[in-house]
């Protein structure tokens, strides 16, 4: 069969229809991978180099107002360019404040858009002048959320990213640095994608977008929170692998949290009329300031963990714990000298 057959066949065996095949570009990973590389040089311009996208060739030899006005401008082409198509995707171009109020009705912890607020992906079935006001309100809500970000959000996005990076520095005692922090650490990297996607979230970001900032961090670090999760300042990730926090959580102020933890969910209540899951509750757990938790605790529910209160490794948390609580696990048995010699030497790992 020849190859042109070939095609023609495969196509047809995918069965598109004409709106699924005229449906708008989605959003970048590789475009949003410029603008992360753009921020990161803005948010620590003293430990990074501008990212040649948007550089010309002497710009290594520029000084540094301008490499930063240079950045900043392809970043908003990027963030603008990449939420458009993201409204056009979604399907919906709410105003910010109608974007606000439904997170504040949904305690700002939905995962997914109201279904009554949105419209079937793509504009194929509007008439063409419809098309033309669906873009232009998308385009008119990515500019507007570009500018809120870049002038309003920006200056509190670098202050809460240096509280985690002091945070690290100064709780791992294997840190020499905090340009090593910066440069190296894998749960700084993902808080820079995180709080970025968190802002822009509440900011009236589409799902689509956010989530995927997220998921970049999620497979580069092993580290998956959603962009909904609200956390405080001094946030310490230490290793960070295996790290799972639901969109509801609340995570205070100089909280530190180590490898294999998951902040989740105890169940998903159903609707007894309709059979179907109900969405934006609160779900996930309450962080309080200066509490710690070790490796592959679980704590799942809507609970609270008291200010001050230390969760040992491997522990199964579904209760709300005052201030100040230490939980540990009981001592293992004491094993028989049998037994203890395939624990030896780390033998038994």
């Amino acid at each position: 069969m020849k190859r042109l057959e070939v095609i023609s066949k495969a196509l047809t065996g995918l069965g598109l229809t004409p709106d699924e095949v005229g449906c708008p570009r989605g959003v970048s990973s590789s475009a949003l991978s410029d603008l992360m590389d753009c921020l990161t040089y803005v948010l620590f311009p003293e430990y990074t180099h501008p990212p040649k996208s948007c550089t010309s060739s002497h710009a290594f030899h520029a000084d540094r107002n301008t490499n930063l006005e240079h950045t900043i401008s392809h970043m908003a082409d990027i963030m603008t360019a990449q939420l458009h198509c993201a409204f056009i995707l979604q399907g919906h171009t709410r105003r910010i404040s109608d974007g606000t109020q439904q997170r504040k009705n949904s305690g700002g912890e939905g995962e997914e858009q109201s279904k009554n607020n949105s419209v079937p992906i793509g504009n194929n079935s509007l008439s063409p002048s419809e098309g033309d006001n669906f873009s232009r309100g998308a385009q008119k809500k990515a500019d507007e959320i570009t500018e809120i970000f870049l002038t309003q959000k920006l200056q509190h996005l670098r202050w809460l990213l240096r509280t985690d990076a002091e945070a690290i520095f100064q709780n791992d005692v294997a840190a020499t640095s905090l340009s090593e922090v910066i440069l190296c650490y894998p749960g700084l990297r993902c808080m820079r994608y995180q709080r970025t996607a968190h802002i822009l979230y509440h900011l009236g970001a589409p799902n689509n977008f956010t989530r995927l900032l997220t998921e970049m961090a999620h497979s580069t670090t092993g580290i998956d929170i959603h962009p909904a999760t609200s956390i405080g300042h001094h946030f310490f990730i230490d290793h960070g692998t295996g790290i799972v926090i639901g969109a509801s959580a609340i995570i205070g102020n100089y909280v530190s949290i180590y490898q294999g933890v998951t902040l989740g969910a105890k169940s998903f209540p159903v609707d007894k009329k309709t059979g179907e899951r109900i969405r934006f509750l609160a779900r996930h757990p309450i962080i309080e300031d200066g509490v710690t938790i070790y490796a592959n605790a679980v704590v799942l529910g809507r609970v609270r963990i008291g200010k001050g209160s230390t969760i040992g490794g491997n522990c199964w948390v579904v209760q709300d714990l005052p201030p100040g609580s230490v939980i540990a696990q009981k001592p293992s048995l004491k094993l028989s000298r049998v037994d203890m010699m395939f624990h030896e030497n780390g033998s038994g790992i």
